[in-house]
């Protein structure tokens, strides 16, 4: 769940939470699949309790925030300092005595505007509930099949959204009738991202053998082609059954389709397939530097079973499950960090093109400490630091010889090549052109 400022947007935020649990678990939005049901259960109770600390958090504040305000109210000493102060609030018939008054009383108001601070402060500290574990999980997301206007696509499913939603070029495809209700209305994502809505659509869904007339809100900037949102499980009185992976109505049951977004970046391999982030339809420039392309998991395993250094390692994962920090997804070997994500072990066969491609796409312009941090954060092989370090040298090295090279002497030297004069250019002899000459110079001096 993303953190709002509101308090209204926290209790709609557990409003929402709580219908979709009770009497027991219908739905749950959340970043990561369960691998059993206690554990939703669980991972939903944790939810549960954040939110409501939050909001008992925002309650506190907006108290203590009232009572700073009316003490600030009260007290004139509070915006100024003792040393501002200016001549005409100290009037010259006050005495010594009450000057010591004053100032005690605003060194008394300056200690409980601190006081008040400090506890608002320390009720600000929210405690995250969470599970903290030294294996990453990955972020997933859930689709399932349906038909729209006799057409088959994929929607996702988000139990968070309280609107069904479907991409305008989808609504345009399918035919559908015509917008209604075309109010501009606005819709907040999870990530902050606003979505503005081109009007309402009534379009038929159809979940197998289950078929409705859906209303759905027609938006440019989607991410996939419709999103289902609680106004329709809640009018169907669809149960998601994260246990089974399936969508159930009343006598239909489909299968869930959880993937993960999460994509192997490697810099290598041929066929290289350019894949755009989640939720950005233009990639910025450096977004494209770092992720390169993706390649087939198979190939990856393959050269891994193949390197000297990381046959040993294989073997041990084989026979035991776990060897240290290495363990196998999906077949590729991997190197798990308590602090940061896990990197892919790198074979020797693929170094150089890693390294020839990174530079290729810093077009040069790198350092040692910025080449190493960014093929770091996907790679690790031994002596990395070492090839990278040599590899830079090499070319540099390259391009010093490159910058001393004179393209246009070269280029006279194997050519032959002059640059033309006036003669060369016009085909006159030196005669022609000193007549010229002496006829433009007489012209002149009769101007004159």
């Amino acid at each position: 769940f993303k953190a709002s400022m509101s308090e209204d947007a926290n209790k709609a935020l557990l409003g929402r939470f709580r219908t979709g649990i009770i009497p027991e678990i219908q739905s749950i939005m959340c970043t990561t699949e369960p691998k059993s049901y206690d554990e939703a259960v669980e991972m939903a109770n944790k939810i549960e309790r954040s939110l409501e600390l939050k909001i008992d958090t925002m309650n506190i504040n907006r108290v203590e925030n009232d009572q700073f305000r009316r003490i600030s109210e009260s007290k004139d000493y509070s915006t100024k300092t003792w040393t501002g102060l200016r001549k005409r609030d100290i009037s010259p018939f006050r005495n010594r005595r009450n000057l010591k008054i004053e100032k005690q009383r605003y060194e008394g108001t300056k200690y409980c505007d601190f006081k008040t601070r400090k506890q608002s402060l320390s009720s600000r500290i929210l405690t995250v509930l969470d599970n903290n574990e030294q294996t990453p999980r990955q972020t997933t997301a859930t689709y399932v099949k349906i038909k729209i206007n006799g057409k088959d696509i994929t929607a996702a499913q988000d139990s968070g959204a309280a609107k069904t939603m479907i991409s305008s070029s989808l609504a345009r495809l399918i035919k559908a009738n015509p917008l209604q209700n075309n109010n501009r209305s606005k819709w907040i994502t999870a990530n902050g991202g606003k979505l503005v809505s081109k009007g309402e659509i009534f379009t038929r869904i159809c979940f197998g053998n289950h078929s409705f007339i859906q209303k759905c809100e027609v938006i440019d900037n989607l991410a996939s082609d419709m999103l289902l949102g609680t106004d329709m499980l809640l009018e169907q009185e669809a149960l998601i059954d994260y246990r089974n992976k399936r969508l159930c109505f009343e006598g239909t049951k489909l299968p869930l389709i959880i993937e993960s977004k999460q994509k192997w970046k490697t810099l290598l391999i041929d066929e290289k397939e350019f894949f755009s982030m989640q939720n950005k339809r233009n990639m910025d420039k450096w977004s494209k530097t770092e992720a390169f392309s993706v390649t087939k998991e198979n190939d990856i395993a393959k050269l891994q079973s193949e390197d000297k250094n990381l046959k040993n390692i294989l073997k041990r994962i084989d026979n035991n499950g776990n060897f240290n920090r290495y363990s196998k997804v999906d077949g590729i070997l991997i190197k798990n960090y308590k602090m940061y994500h896990s990197k892919i072990m790198l074979p020797e066969v693929l170094i150089p093109n890693i390294l020839q491609d990174f530079y290729k796409n810093e077009k040069g312009k790198t350092s040692l400490k910025k080449a190493c941090s960014k093929i770091s954060q996907n790679y690790i092989w031994k002596n990395m630091f070492s090839d990278i370090k040599d590899y830079l040298k090499t070319r540099r090295n390259g391009t010093r010889d490159n910058k001393n090279f004179d393209c246009k002497k070269d280029f006279q030297s194997e050519k032959g090549y002059k640059i033309p004069g006036y003669e060369e250019f016009y085909n006159l002899s030196k005669v022609q052109s000193r007549n010229m000459a002496y006829n433009e110079a007489n012209q002149y001096e009769k101007k004159k």
